[in-house]
């Protein structure tokens, strides 16, 4: 009980502590108006964090309640949801900054040889980015449900009992 209970705080203030940066660094990036796609990044890391906060909130209130309390189980929601809501801006903000880079370093040779890339090869790249920018918000979503669920029910995983002859 301990243990998490210092888990949630360490989580809260490191998170508030990136908050403070992310909010000084869209600060400064916002006054250039060129960087629309580095505030796109910087938006969702601080939504991230915004989730990890209420997250982990939650999941400390939770710690406290009983186990079949309607109070207790409105915490569970929200820390199931503020958790994928974290996870799925993570991974879009990273999928974003991976994908831009793929996309510079795999046009940069048409770019210098003054010609453009095949329609074919533009619209392959746009369904890979699509693919992967929804598998990376339904793959958080499915890990919370299925972590609600898990507290939900009560399920409880117990390894077979060894038979002895």
């Amino acid at each position: 009980m301990i243990l998490a209970n210092y888990y949630n705080f360490t989580q809260v203030v490191l998170a508030t502590l990136l908050l403070v940066m992310y909010i000084t660094t869209l600060g400064r990036v916002c006054r250039g108006r060129k960087f629309s796609f580095v505030v796109k990044l910087i938006v969702l890391m601080m939504f991230s964090n915004i989730a990890l906060i209420s997250g982990s909130i939650s999941n400390y209130k939770e710690s406290l309640k009983e186990k079949a309390s309607t109070e207790m189980k409105l915490f569970m929601w929200t820390a199931a949801i503020s958790f994928a809501i974290r996870d799925a801006t993570f991974n879009v903000a990273h999928w974003m900054f991976a994908f831009e880079y793929y996309i510079i370093s795999r046009y940069m040779p048409y770019l210098l040889m003054k010609t453009r890339p095949s329609s074919r090869m533009i619209r392959c790249d746009e369904l890979i980015n699509k693919f992967f920018m929804f598998f990376n918000v339904f793959a958080p979503i499915m890990s919370g449900a299925s972590l609600l669920l898990y507290n939900l029910c009560d399920i409880k995983f117990e390894p077979p009992n060894a038979q002895t002859d």
